[in-house]
């Protein structure tokens, strides 16, 4: 894209961003009263309906020129681009796109208007799968460029979108006579093509879309950045020597995600963006860590020597960032205080990377593994029926019933109403649930029903070996057990630690020889569930998985969580 479109495109952006501020305020005033009463319209996105009034809604246009004119000047442009610009945004349309890739751009067929346009690549466009939408499109060159992703969609909505709007434009000749489709009318009509949409969205509807808000989320990240700024983090080729051999999908992912990291858990919630150079990265990582947000030493290590790179580029662009590299540079020196937190986290989906290799080494162990499919079961319970839990904490005894009697889960002790703590493996699951925001649960003291959050699908995405290696490092958290089992934590922990270390000094635990508790047979049974134990004729015996774990965690170096290792350091 020419230097000249490259900067109309940036001005119409920030113009449009900025546009969205107080909107709905503005919306109160009696000219847009039609639009108010309507709830299709209305449950559409600020920008959408802020691009309407200031371009599109004639009858506005001698105070949309002021508006205009007004957001123009706080980008301290010259009277002739101000004017210039005014054109260009009022001369844009959305129209319903049928959108092929070429080399260098796109060719987009227009649906309504029967005609082909030649537009710019553009980086909301290749967020999406699907290529067909409504599309906003402007500029002066023949060439356009996309102004705002209005609405993409699926075949499913595409033509039934299509068969609505011939509809609705036989609806209007009929009523009111022949008319010639053309921008004009598209732009005039820009609403009720949006209102058509919803209708057909809300009738054909099966699940949430959640395509619009990453792409608007997204789009806010990129928003947070100064334009230069943005292109350095995007040269792929200045960081390619921290991920050798990786192809560019996953260095671009890596960075999407280190920057929403620290842009949706820090900086917006403090009004803050990636435009200001005096961000406290010290504090940035320490509440990231504590907050698990790391899977592991690797990808912390590599987000602070990314940043490192990052920001040494800017520097060379004479940004005043010398104070956060200091910052960063003392990060990396001390990676282990942050290391530290954020093995200690009981949060996020943090492992150390050794297990893997422990995983990797003992693979019977993985696939199949009983405990962690009784978890996604848990899981799927949750997600398909409508469980509460209490006030006590408790889950509703007959969901509680339902699900235990489902898997053939015995309680600790046989009683008419189950709690929690009947269970130990309930117990488990569900403070998993809680601290890892699998789902949100407050503790107000009342009764809260239990819904399940999009951290709950990013963990049953995660393949077996990720999935075992996170609950590892939960079960060997003594915050995470204490939290999980409360008063009876001593005593869990204190039969757990003597089994095994028995079973891995090879002092076998046959039980005819032994009357074990009726807890101690539950926590018998996650142990085998997990892999680490197994039972042979009445007899107990380590597997070598769980000697490998066991050794592990009684050699490595001291970590005052580890509940293994505190007592057989």
């Amino acid at each position: 894209m020419k230097k000249d479109k490259k900067e109309i495109f940036e001005i119409a952006r920030k113009l449009l961003k900025k546009s969205t501020i107080g909107f709905r305020n503005f919306l109160k005033r009696d000219e847009f009263a039609p639009m108010r009463e309507n709830p299709y319209i209305m449950g559409r996105s600020d920008e959408d309906l802020a691009s309407f009034v200031l371009f599109d809604f004639q009858d506005f246009y001698p105070n949309s020129d002021r508006v205009l004119r007004s957001l123009l000047e706080s980008q301290g442009l010259d009277e002739f681009t101000i004017e210039r610009m005014k054109k260009i945004l009022r001369d844009s349309y959305v129209s319903l796109f049928n959108i092929e890739k070429k080399d260098d751009h796109y060719l987009f067929y227009d649906c309504i208007l029967d005609e082909y346009i030649e537009v710019e690549l553009d980086k909301g466009i290749e967020l999406f799968k699907s290529t067909k939408g409504l599309v906003r499109v402007f500029g002066e060159e023949e060439r356009k460029m996309v102004l705002q992703v209005v609405q993409m969609m699926d075949d499913k909505y595409f033509f039934a979108f299509q068969s609505n709007l011939k509809n609705l434009f036989d609806h209007i000749e009929e009523e009111f006579g022949p008319f010639e489709l053309n921008r004009g009318f598209i732009k005039r009509d820009f609403l009720n093509l949006l209102a058509v949409y919803e209708v057909t969205y809300e009738n054909l509807k099966e699940e949430p879309d959640l395509d619009d808000y990453a792409y608007y989320e997204f789009e806010e990240l990129l928003d947070s950045f100064e334009p230069e700024d943005l292109r350095v983090a995007q040269n792929l080729d200045y960081y390619k020597k921290l991920f050798p051999g990786s192809n560019e999908d996953i260095i671009i992912g890596f960075i999407i995600r280190l920057f929403s990291k620290i842009y949706f858990n820090i900086l917006a919630e403090e009004g803050k963006s990636f435009g200001d150079y005096d961000l406290d990265y010290k504090r940035i990582f320490k509440d990231l860590a504590e907050s698990g947000e790391f899977l592991n030493q690797e990808e912390l290590a590599n987000s602070i020597d990314f940043l490192i790179i990052f920001y040494s580029k800017l520097a060379l662009l004479g940004r005043p960032v010398r104070s956060m590299l200091s910052d960063l540079r003392d990060i990396q020196e001390n990676i282990f205080y942050y290391l530290d937190l954020l093995k200690n986290s009981q949060d996020g989906f943090y492992y150390d990377d050794n297990i893997l290799n422990i995983l990797a080494k003992n693979k019977k162990a993985v696939f199949s593994n009983k405990f962690i499919e009784n978890f996604d079961n848990f899981i799927e319970f949750l997600d398909m029926n409508y469980v509460s839990v209490l006030k006590s904490g408790d889950l509703s005894p007959a969901k509680l019933r339902e699900f235990v009697d489902s898997l053939g889960i015995r309680p600790i002790k046989e009683v008419k109403t189950y709690k929690n703590f009947h269970f130990p493996l309930i117990e488990l699951y569900l403070n998993f649930m809680i601290k890892k925001y699998l789902t949100l649960i407050e503790g107000k003291g009342e009764k809260e029903e239990i819904y399940l959050t999009d951290t709950a699908d990013n963990y049953l995405v995660f393949d077996d070996i990720t999935k075992l290696a996170i609950w590892i490092e939960a079960l060997t958290n003594k915050n995470f057990l204490k939290s999980s089992f409360g008063k009876n934590y001593e005593k869990y922990k204190a039969f757990v630690i003597e089994l095994i270390k028995d079973l891995a000094e090879d002092k076998t635990a046959r039980l005819y020889e032994r009357e074990f508790k009726s807890f101690e047979l539950s926590l018998i049974t996650i142990l085998e569930d997990l892999g680490i134990i197994r039972g042979e004729i009445a007899e107990i015996k380590i597997t070598n998985f769980g000697r490998d774990i066991y050794d592990y965690f009684r050699t490595e170096e001291a970590n005052s969580n580890n509940v293994i290792e505190v007592d057989f350091k």
